[in-house]
């Protein structure tokens, strides 16, 4: 048994495809950790005082001959104003610009939650320009207007040659194009990586000299096939705990993945696809995984590392070890209480007791909190 390209994306981090576990009742009330719209006041002084919404208009870009398309959101600013900005690179697999998540690792919300398209919002309410676009291996799925009924691309949508630098160029392809804007400050854009996105933010940085900061959100430490490893052995226990033992060969499909990553690692004979997907791709993700804490730890301008006690992708000790491996260093590493891996907080501490309504709808206000100290006091 395989799992496709969807289901891979939530597992490793991004997040395309029905959940396990959903919660237990129907009130679809927001969480109390969520930010509520315009609710923070953590902003840059030139849009401070002027409210209103963000305006959100097509942002597209070409690289390799391939155009990507986007959204961009500009808050409201006074004419002649050069604002901060923000790239987004996406978590892994199929993902839009709206980055949509049903869930994490074990546990679904009930509701599809689109992070990058409310993580936008939350940064352009605080005064930063925001790029977002769909991810390449987006294309061909529900998620980027194609296939409605499909969970995720089939294998022979998925490029053999994608490599995890192709992930890397393209997010520089976007912050070329953010820079041609008359109302960006070319010298104030950073990244925003989210789970293998963040991975990729110490190489972004290490690569482009100009950028003053970046941001890693729910970022794994260890290299891929331990993290694997690591999730199927927690979807075991999810399953077995949950009265489930049917799914969790699931998790068995992982930690025998894990084991096929380790040969590939060392040179030994593998298949000739690992969970649907070739080994090229593999072989890039390895080596994107143990070079970015690397480079995070070489880098002197600020990183702003986050994670969430509540994300089962990620686990939190994993953000320990960010803390204890960059201790000594400019950049800071932040453990929110609530946050999942998806962004939002749960506000119901007993995993076995979790209802719709304890699930947020919007970005973790504390990592909101976050984001906009960071980014003030850096930009």
């Amino acid at each position: 048994m395989g799992l496709g390209w969807a289901a891979l994306a939530l597992l490793l981090g991004g997040g395309c495809s029905a959940a396990p576990l959903q919660p237990s009742a129907a009130d679809q009330s927001q969480s109390p950790r969520a930010a509520a719209p315009g609710s923070l006041h953590l902003g840059h002084p030139e849009i401070a005082a002027l409210g209103g919404r963000a305006a959100e208009s097509p942002f597209s870009f070409v690289r390799g001959g391939r155009r990507f398309e986007g959204t961009l959101s500009v808050p409201a600013h006074r004419p002649g104003a050069r604002l901060p900005s923000v790239v987004l690179v996406h978590g892994s697999g199929p993902m839009s610009r709206d980055g949509v998540m049903p869930g994490q690792l074990g546990l679904g919300f009930g509701f599809d939650f689109p992070v990058y398209a409310e993580l936008a919002r939350e940064l352009s309410q605080l005064g930063y320009v925001v790029a977002r676009y769909d991810k390449r291996t987006c294309e061909g799925t529900r998620f980027c207007n194609s296939e409605p009924n499909g969970l995720g691309l089939v294998p022979d949508l998925v490029e053999h040659d994608t490599v995890i630098d192709d992930f890397v160029e393209d997010a520089k392809a976007a912050y070329q194009r953010l820079r041609d804007y008359e109302f960006v400050d070319a010298e104030r854009i950073v990244f925003v990586g989210h789970s293998q996105g963040a991975q990729l933010v110490p190489r972004l940085l290490t690569d482009l000299e100009e950028v003053p900061a970046g941001v890693m959100l729910t970022p794994p430490y260890r290299d891929v096939p331990a993290l694997l490893r690591e999730q199927g052995q927690l979807l075991v226990r999810i399953m077995q705990e949950a009265g489930k033992p049917y799914r969790m060969v699931e998790g068995y499909d992982l930690i025998r993945a894990a084991d096929w990553l380790e040969a590939l690692k060392d040179g030994r004979p593998t298949p000739s696809r690992i969970l649907g997907q070739p080994l090229g791709l593999w072989r890039s993700w390895i080596r994107a995984s143990q070079e970015a804490r690397v480079l995070a730890r070489t880098l002197r301008r600020p990183l702003l590392v986050v994670g969430g006690d509540y994300d089962y992708n990620v686990p939190v000790d994993q953000l320990r070890l960010w803390r204890e491996w960059l201790a000594g260093s400019p950049h800071r590493v932040a453990v929110l209480p609530c946050m999942t891996h998806a962004l939002n907080c749960i506000s119901q501490a007993d995993p076995r007791l979790i209802e719709s309504r304890d699930i947020g709808h919007h970005i973790d206000r504390e990592l909101v909190e976050q984001l906009g100290g960071f980014l003030t006091e850096t930009l």
